[in-house]
């Protein structure tokens, strides 16, 4: 009986220990290139429901720089909201800790992200780092806290691009009424060598792209297409140190056109000669019904329409000879 007892208890501490074995903060893997901000997930894997506070330590390498105030004052931390909505984020940088804290809510169940921090990697990122977590633990609603395990990050460092990439449409607005159809260049300027450029072009309802080719600076892509039933864009060439049209696009207004729709090129990457991605801000054309301004027609005035003889008396369309119009004389026959 004493046997069976122990061996209960056994079982009992050993499906503790599992349980909170599985429970563990973490930062999966990713790869950071040189000069471009990133925004990394802090995860959490648990199936703790009563769960209002999780804090520890994030050592982040020097090349590795937290963005302050990244999405509020004196945050530095997003929260995910659909695990941890109700939850406040902070990052002490003086002691990197990192803190979680219930406000109007309990932690989600589950395993992945619950917060996000934006960091700024250096231009002199080695090949290889590592962000260390330790000394995480939770808070449960009872005010027990429980030790969490951790798992630390391996950190791939690239190179910063070797080229740049800036987008705009040509014209920025275009002015159209419904069944009317225009033109638009997106205008591409590179410095360095550009390789690559995928995106999405989408629109709203009262706008149709009818037609998509390359530019004139786009040269002679290895690929370029444009699919209008997802709107996936795909340019494979050579842009080095280019300015002017990348992309053409017939443009026409349709039937529910609202007179205020737009257009977006959206996730928009692009790669350089060795293959660095290079992200790109949403690039929107706005189509608008803009009337044009109606001229009133000049007419001409009454003295500007009298006739006068040789002596200065006005007469009328009949009378013949010389007579005197808007200062000048004119023979009538």
């Amino acid at each position: 009986m004493k046997a069976k007892y122990i061996l209960s208890l056994l079982l009992f501490l050993t499906g503790n220990m599992a349980a909170m074995a599985a429970t563990k903060a973490y930062i999966e893997d990713f790869t950071a290139t040189a000069g471009v901000e990133i925004e990394v997930p802090i995860c959490l894997n648990t199936d703790l429901t009563d769960i209002d506070l999780i804090e520890g330590v994030i050592e982040f390498p020097t090349q590795l720089m937290v963005v302050d105030d990244a999405y509020g004052t004196n945050t530095r931390v997003k929260v995910d909201p659909d695990r941890a909505s109700g939850f406040m984020g902070n990052f002490n940088p003086d002691n990197n800790t990192i803190k979680l804290q219930a406000v109007s809510s309990t932690l989600q169940a589950g395993n992945g992200a619950i917060a996000y921090m934006t960091l700024r990697v250096a231009t002199n990122i080695p090949a290889s780092c590592t962000v260390v977590l330790s000394s995480f633990k939770v808070r449960h609603k009872s005010g027990d806290y429980e030790d969490i395990t951790t798992a630390n990050a391996a950190v791939t460092g690239k190179a910063a691009p070797s080229a740049t990439i800036a987008l705009q449409c040509s014209p920025a607005t275009l002015n159209l009424q419904s069944g009317q159809a225009g033109t638009v260049e997106l205008k591409v300027q590179t410095t360095g060598n550009i390789t690559g450029v995928q995106a999405v072009l989408t629109m709203s309802k009262g706008v149709i792209i009818t037609h998509v080719e390359q530019g004139a600076v786009a040269g002679s892509p290895t690929i370029f297409s444009y699919n209008p039933s997802n709107g996936n864009f795909v340019y494979f060439g050579s842009m080095n140190d280019v300015s002017g049209a990348f992309l053409t696009f017939e443009v026409e207004a349709s039937d529910d056109f609202s007179g205020s729709e737009n257009i977006t090129l959206s996730n928009i990457v692009a790669t350089d000669a060795t293959s660095v991605r290079i992200t790109h801000d949403d690039v929107v054309l706005d189509v608008v019904d803009t009337p044009t301004s109606i001229e009133t027609a000049t007419t001409a005035s009454s003295e500007d329409r009298n006739v006068y003889n040789l002596a200065g008396q006005r007469v009328n369309g009949s009378y013949k000879g010389i007579v005197i119009r808007k200062g000048k004389q004119i023979v009538v026959k």
